[in-house]
């Protein structure tokens, strides 16, 4: 069961599975129109849910092995701070959802946290072991959810991978929606529309090519192991750094405005993930040029 298979990285779960693997999916998300067009629909049964306390966990869960959690209500690109509103409504659902999970004798809950907003502001390469010190509402419910769902295993031996992952790009995701820089980047240099940056353009992030994300949790989510996986390239670039590399892909000028800056906005992150390759080897990553020039041809399609 996928919760959040309308969002970017659901539907290229959903497309992940659908081509490569025989496993019957139960796609849920609050907008289906997109994991309609998805996949052999003999694989996919679609549910149109809204996620609140009020969702039907109990009869959603009847049968499922392994539950893939990518929902959250509040989104990391943004200045606003309503702590009590975005607890509320991100824990309550996800303990209505770990019951049903022990209930319904799920086998195994993903739970997609956040590789960036975590760990907070860091002068290293983040290892799962690091201190988590989020510096926003969304990094601080996210930690919460870990929590809760580190409970679970302890009261109910229920088993569970969290993914800390890094910032995706590529097909399927939406530009200019607060989320999303490289596809945000891409479309608005390619169209001869203005970026806003917020700060100096030093910020420094780890960026991963999405097929490469879904590989390394797919890789994750099918093993024995237990715990917390950070998902990323392992890299760092800052925002300046992208839009030139990526305006030399695309081949024009950016038109680029600089603006305050932000206070959730984490200075520096990139992500250690010696333990992702410790057990399952180095990630085949997509080269940086391939991903843009991929993405770029995705967006020029207008498919998302």
């Amino acid at each position: 069961c996928v919760l959040g298979a309308g969002g970017f990285i659901g539907q290229n779960l959903v497309d992940y599975f659908t081509k490569n693997t025989n496993h019957f999916l139960i796609a849920c998300d609050k907008n289906i129109e997109k994991i309609e067009k998805i996949g052999n629909s003999n694989k996919i049964l679609v549910k149109k849910i809204e996620y609140s306390n009020e969702t039907d966990f109990d009869n959603l869960l009847f049968g499922v092995d392994i539950v893939f959690h990518l929902i959250s209500t509040c989104i990391p690109g943004t200045n606003g701070f309503d702590l009590k509103n975005d607890i509320i409504n991100n824990s309550s659902p996800m303990i209505n959802l770990l019951d049903s999970c022990v209930k319904n004798n799920v086998r195994k809950v993903i739970f997609l946290s956040s590789g960036g907003a975590i760990y907070g502001n860091k002068n290293k390469s983040c290892t799962e072991k690091d201190e988590t010190d989020p510096i926003s509402s969304y990094g601080l419910q996210k930690l919460l959810l870990e929590k809760i769902i580190y409970l679970y295993n302890y009261r109910f031996d229920l088993n569970f991978n969290i993914i800390r992952l890094s910032n995706p790009y590529g097909p399927y995701q939406k530009p200019n929606r607060g989320q999303g820089v490289i596809n945000t980047f891409i479309y608005n240099i390619y169209n001869g529309k203005e970026i806003c940056i917020f700060g100096d353009g030093t910020n420094v992030r780890d960026y991963i090519y999405i097929s490469d994300a879904i590989d390394m949790i797919i890789n994750i989510s099918f093993s024995k192991v237990n715990g917390v996986f950070n998902v990323g390239s392992g890299t760092g670039k800052s925002i300046n750094d992208l839009i030139a590399l990526i305006s030399k892909i695309v081949g024009k000028k950016p038109l680029v405005k600089y603006m305050a800056s932000r206070l959730n906005d984490v200075k520096t992150n990139t992500l250690d993930i010696n333990k992702y390759r410790m057990h399952f080897g180095n990630p085949n990553l997509t080269s940086f040029d391939d991903g843009i020039e991929k993405t770029l041809k995705f967006l020029i399609s207008g498919e998302f």
